[in-house]
């Protein structure tokens, strides 16, 4: 019923000169990923609010045949290929081996990354959180937040607790939400491997707590954004749009890009989009608020396209300053991501790359998916992973890695030319988590146990700032995205502590019992300088977990937001997705930004 209106809405609009506004809504909502569509359906709930979202991705129903890559959680973790994505590469890192050029994970498809991720549920630490509030965030650290995450979902523990317990899933029901939209549960199976890596972890005597989602130090069994019922992932579309699509207030719009947000003198007033290039522009008023959630690089693409941004930046590409904010798109973070690979001996039946290279195996997994919800086609890319404080993956070297951070130049070889205010939010963002990787309260490794029995070492708290800048005034033309890793050396300095740690884990008998043979990064690199290397020649710079672009700081810190998320020095337009994060969480990014949409929803509610 829905779908058909806003085709119809679609195909209205799409024939309308551009000179007038063809509608107007309360909100004007652009991008229905992950962010969005929690704040649609919010916003929605109240009839007299009229809410549009404007997507550029396709919407699946999920009838679609193609829908089973978001649906099964066979085919999770971005290996959908290319058609569910903007395919934009960031550009050249010296110094960087196979992956100096890339392209950026960034979801084209409604529900965002929720549709396409790794299906990983999970939150950084409470000082994660702690942190943002220390940078000048009152009421956005831990407890801030907690209310939202638990308001975002619905927690299904194992059924079968003796299972659960031989797979050393625990769990924590006051830091759990019983009653939201996103269905958070574990799948019925899980490979044998799994229990090998938590006895490594208990003889290195790392700590196990009970939820993860309480306290995210140590190892732990992270749920997925799973339905308990079918197996099936839960996502932005499924937990947020389907509950809102029946509202007569409620229109959205499919495979149609915004291309400027549009302003009455500094309010902003509406938006501008089309099919696409030489389309018909339409434009759609607002008359309350333009929310951007369009993800942590076009949402400072599209600020500024519309004239918000840094002066200097808009001025050379001919755009008019609505606002000097130099710190749209000048904090781009994201995990660093190096592929540990060690060659084991598994059993036939423990193998899971069979499902790639025995076509019958699959198609007899899938039967039995399909038949009774269970089995390799249930899971994902795994459920085991580690998150490791400095001080546990190198107690004998983490303070003098430390003072040498300290005296260290600023991390960023261009900093010249960022603007003072940015510099300074830095220098303040750097001193503070200085100060944290000296304690045992921030985990800046994150060690994920792959079922393939691979081991992803991840850099979880970055140093190394990355930009976002418009390359065109043209909206079709894809934006300059600078990652900037491991423009800061400490960076470089904990990965290589990280991976002495994961082979110290690898060393344990319950790992040694699997003949490992280390291929990646190789048994004979040793020295620091070699690893280093490695590191340099292997790692990938972006774990589809983008965010900070434009930061909720104090706007003398190269802020953007405040802390209503209200973008500074215009009236009417609030960024809510990963871009206001100050500071990237040591975790998986979903449960965040879901709770920073809900919170942010009840803030526009209530007024504020």
């Amino acid at each position: 019923m829905k779908l058909s209106l806003a085709l119809v809405l679609a195909s209205t609009v799409a024939s309308t000169a551009s000179t007038s506004y063809t509608k107007e809504y309360d909100y004007i909502i652009v991008g229905g990923g992950t962010s969005g569509l929690v704040l649609a359906a919010r916003l929605s709930a109240t009839p007299s609010n009229s809410v549009l979202v404007i997507e550029a991705g396709h919407l699946f129903e999920e009838t679609e045949p193609p829908s089973i890559d978001i649906q099964f959680p066979r085919y999770s973790g971005w290996n959908t290929g290319q058609k569910y994505h903007w395919n934009i590469s960031w550009t050249p890192i010296a110094g960087l081996g196979a992956n100096a050029v890339g392209n950026l994970p960034l979801a084209k498809v409604f529900g965002g990354g929720s549709a396409i991720n790794g299906m990983f549920f999970d939150r950084g630490t409470p000082a994660d959180y702690d942190l943002w509030e220390e940078l000048g965030n009152p009421g956005w650290g831990w407890e801030g937040l907690l209310p939202w995450f638990k308001k975002s979902e619905t927690f299904t523990p194992p059924a079968d607790a003796a299972w659960a317990a031989e797979y050393g899933i625990t769990w924590d029901m006051s830091v759990r939400g019983d009653s939201g939209p996103v269905h958070v549960s574990y799948p019925p199976w899980l490979y044998p491997q799994t229990k090998a890596y938590w006895a490594a972890c208990r003889a290195m005597g790392l700590p196990f707590p009970r939820d993860g989602a309480g306290d995210a130090r140590g190892c732990f069994m992270t749920p997925n954004a799973m339905d308990p019922a079918t197996m099936t992932r839960s996502y932005a579309k499924t937990a947020y749009h389907n509950m809102a699509r029946d509202r007569g207030n409620y229109h959205f719009l499919q495979e149609r890009e915004v291309t400027r947000v549009l302003f009455e003198g500094r309010r902003a007033v509406g938006v501008e989009y089309a099919k696409g290039p030489g389309e018909p522009v339409v434009r759609v008023r607002a008359r309350r608020e333009v929310v951007m959630a369009a993800g942590a690089v076009h949402t400072p693409r599209l600020l500024q396209l519309s004239g918000v941004g840094e002066r200097k930046l808009l001025e050379r590409l001919g755009i008019e300053v609505v606002v000097d904010l130099p710190g749209v798109g000048a904090g781009l973070q994201d995990h660093v991501g190096y592929f540990m690979r060690n060659n084991v001996s598994l059993p036939k039946e423990d193998d899971p790359t069979r499902l790639t290279t025995d076509p019958a195996y699959d198609a007899e997994m899938k039967a039995l998916f399909l038949a009774n919800r269970t089995g390799p086609w249930a899971i994902s890319q795994g459920n085991g992973a580690g998150f490791f404080p400095l001080p546990q993956i190198s107690p004998s070297n983490y303070t003098t890695l430390l003072a040498s951070a300290a005296a260290a130049s600023a991390s960023l070889p261009n900093s010249p030319a960022l603007h003072p205010t940015v510099l300074s939010g830095h220098a303040l963002q750097r001193s503070l988590l200085l100060q944290h990787f000296a304690h045992n309260a921030t985990a800046v490794l994150e060690v994920i146990f792959a079922i393939r029995m691979s081991t992803t070492l991840v850099l979880t708290k970055p140093l190394s700032r990355g930009r976002v800048l418009l390359n065109s005034s043209s909206p079709w033309a894809h934006p300059l995205v600078h990652m900037h890793t491991f423009t800061a050396a400490p960076d470089v300095a904990i990965l290589v502590e990280g991976l002495k740690f994961a082979r110290r884990l690898w060393s344990q008998p319950a790992l040694q019992a699997y003949a490992p043979v280390e291929a990646v990064p190789g048994a004979g690199v040793r020295s620091e300088e070699e690893i280093r290397e490695a590191l340099w020649a292997g790692a990938v710079p972006s774990l589809a977990h983008p965010s900070c672009s434009c930061p909720m700081l104090p706007r003398e810190m190269g802020g953007c937001v405040d802390t209503t998320l209200r973008v500074y020095g215009v009236q009417g337009l609030r960024i809510v997705d990963a871009s206001v994060m100050p500071v990237i969480p040591a975790s998986h990014l979903m449960a965040t930004v879901y709770a920073v949409a809900e919170k942010a929803a009840d803030l526009i509610i209530s007024g504020v």
